[in-house]
């Protein structure tokens, strides 16, 4: 039986297969993140969940949930 990868071999592993976008204006590492808000329907008088994918990044992030 073979030895199995070290957890710092697993670590590197991880971080490089995920691509890593880079936001071009301020150079840092972009977010994606999951934004679900509330809605009141205008048909019915009821509530419903919407859902956003948002990516973020330093230059954006307090602008992006005044939508």
């Amino acid at each position: 039986m073979g030895k199995g990868a070290s957890f710092q071999a697993k670590i590197a592993k991880g971080s490089a297969s995920r691509g890593g976008k880079v936001c071009p204006e301020c150079g840092q590492s972009i977010n994606t993140v999951k934004f679900v808000y509330s809605e009141k329907s205008p048909v019915k008088d009821s509530w419903k969940f919407n859902q956003r994918f948002l990516d973020i990044c330093k230059c954006n992030e307090n602008d992006a949930f005044k939508a």
